[in-house]
């Protein structure tokens, strides 16, 4: 089963090989990750990105992560997701990365409504 979602603005479709460099962008994009994190090498943004691949169920032990596309240009716009952590507590952690020109809009807010 694949995940897709659509909201008033976006479609939410599961990452794909072809979504790697947009990833890798997103990654190595200083105002992107300014609150994210510090700097990555591209093998480890090779290693998250592999990380993401594989299908998501409500078990998987990692990231759900999906792509944000912009509904009315078909281009994308950043990525979204959630990373489960049900033991002990059953609590999971969220988040996205929009592409600088897309912050501000109200995507990465509307991305987690959906994916909640």
């Amino acid at each position: 089963m694949s995940i897709y979602l659509e909201t008033a603005r976006l479609i939410l479709r599961p990452l794909t090989e072809a979504d790697r460099s947009f990833f890798n962008q997103l990654q190595q994009h200083p105002d992107v990750m300014r609150y994210v994190s510090d700097p990555l090498s591209a093998d480890a943004i090779n290693e998250k990105f592999n990380s993401r691949l594989p299908a998501w169920t409500k078990h998987s032990s990692h990231w759900l992560c999906l792509m944000i596309i912009d509904k009315h240009r078909n281009t994308p716009i950043g990525i979204t997701g959630f990373m489960p952590e049900w033991e002990p507590y059953q609590q999971a952690e969220v988040g996205f990365l929009l592409h600088p020109n897309e912050q501000g809009k109200g995507y990465g807010k509307e991305s987690l409504q959906a994916v909640a």
